[in-house]
């Protein structure tokens, strides 16, 4: 079965390369070749940094454990090349002479190799006032206003968990390369992805607020309108609209929360937290499945807060055979999300992440 993609990209991961920025090129040429493409993964000498990052699935931290390059990295092909030194780099610029496309970082770069399109992706673009800065995830999330979005106002930011803001990057660096193969109006062959631009991206009710308001939005804490609520075996997303009111007050079985003044949206805007401690009451002892159930059944958009384990045995990922099951010689069996498309109702086995000395020291 041919996928939806062929020919070559070029992963370029050098010494240097900040961690957020590994992590979004490695996400783009991981959708590719879940899709695919040939992937060639460039990997400075001692290997991609993101190869010693935990979690680990092992204990000997042999290069080939971290489940985050597992994940990251199924499918791709491996070569070491030092492009600190000219002969790699010489190398380097005859790989992208023959490759379709290329993803890589930095700032102001030279311009694209023949016929191959490159997507640049750094953390603030071709600012020259920003170019050689340091910078990491977090302090981008924390510039583009991400971090003031969610928590209690009165005590510090908290990191968002994961690599959200890496790995949209990831995604909008899939996007650009994709415009870029399918422009066939011969113009440019070189896109710039900002982490910066594209934290601004996802949070941009706070640009639009300051443009807007006067004043970015910013992190209510306990009396912001949605929020988790605790149940007897776990935790329940609360979301509603008014039009859900009814049908709340009756899963929750209070007929208390449809009288004054939880009867008019101000009134339930004033008394967000007795309303939290009326619908805790409420649920203590009832479970998440119990309450979904109900909540589906009257169209309240309400749902369990599921663990990671909990995600394996969910219905609806096993429907969507949303879960790679991969066999790596090393570390066994393991299972892994895969890109969430199909086609003819089929999907790729991914392969496991190469190993580190799996390349030959050429290119063909």
């Amino acid at each position: 079965m041919t996928g939806l993609l062929s020919g070559t990209i070029v992963e370029v991961n050098e010494a240097r390369t900040p961690a957020s920025l590994r992590l979004a090129a490695s996400l783009a040429t991981k959708i590719a070749s879940d899709l695919g493409a040939r992937v060639i993964k460039i990997e400075p000498p001692g290997g991609d940094a993101v190869r010693r990052m935990p979690p680990f699935l092992g204990s000997a931290r042999t290069g080939e454990d971290s489940a985050l390059f597992q994940f990251l990295n199924t499918g791709k092909e491996s070569l070491v090349l030092d492009l600190e030194s000219e002969s790699g780099r010489a190398m380097l610029r005859r790989i992208l002479d023959k490759a379709d496309g290329a993803i890589r970082e930095g700032g102001a770069q030279e311009g694209a190799a023949r016929g191959c399109v490159e997507v640049v992706l750094s953390g603030f673009g071709d600012r020259p006032s920003r170019l050689g800065e340091p910078f990491s995830e977090l302090t981008v999330m924390a510039l583009g206003g991400l971090l003031d979005m969610i928590g209690e106002p009165a005590r510090e930011p908290l990191r968002l968990g994961g690599h959200q803001a890496a790995y949209a990057a990831g995604l909008a660096a899939f996007t650009a390369m994709m415009a870029g193969l399918g422009d066939l109006s011969g113009g440019a062959r070189q896109y710039h992805v900002s982490l910066l631009d594209v934290v601004l991206w996802l949070n941009w009710k706070a640009p639009a607020g300051a443009l807007f308001l006067g004043r970015p939005p910013s992190r209510e804490g306990a009396q912001a309108e949605w929020r988790t609520i605790a149940c007897a075996d776990g935790h329940l997303a609360l979301v509603f609209a008014d039009r859900d009111w009814p049908a709340l007050c009756r899963l929750a079985r209070s007929p208390s929360l449809a009288e004054p003044p939880f009867d008019t949206p101000a009134g339930r805007r004033e008394n967000r937290l007795r309303i939290v401690e009326m619908l805790e009451a409420a649920f203590a002892g009832r479970s998440r499945a119990d309450i979904f159930a109900e909540a589906k059944a009257s169209r309240i958009p309400l749902g369990p807060v599921l663990s990671p384990l909990e995600l394996l045995a969910d219905e609806q990922y096993l429907a969507r055979d949303f879960m790679a099951r991969i066999a790596h010689d090393e570390l066994g069996p393991l299972v892994m999300p895969q890109v969430p498309a199909s086609w003819n109702g089929r999907r790729f086995a991914p392969r496991p992440a190469p190993h580190l000395d799996e390349n030959s020291g050429s290119f063909r």
